[in-house]
């Protein structure tokens, strides 16, 4: 509805707003009959969410420039040397 669409919008958190809509989703099910009450769905989201977390880190931390130099330098020579054996 309109009024999550724009709680979702406020939120700084956007990914933890849609796992907590999705988990309370499949309990709505569980609850209903309509699912099989298994941990399964839980694992995997949670699995999820540790590996967006781990990524968002990788933003947090970012490489220094000249390891980044080296590292495309090197990158280019093994280009050219590729090509040539």
């Amino acid at each position: 509805d309109s009024e999550s669409l724009a709680f979702l919008e406020q939120s700084s958190r956007k990914c933890e707003v849609v796992l907590q809509w999705v988990q309370r989703l499949i309990m709505d099910g569980q609850k209903g009959n309509l699912l099989d009450p298994l941990p399964i769905p839980f694992f995997q989201l949670a699995n999820g969410m540790v590996i967006f977390n781990n990524a968002a880190e990788l933003n947090d931390f970012p490489i220094p420039f000249p390891l980044a130099q080296i590292v495309m330098f090197l990158l280019m020579i093994h280009w050219v040397l590729t090509a040539v054996v």
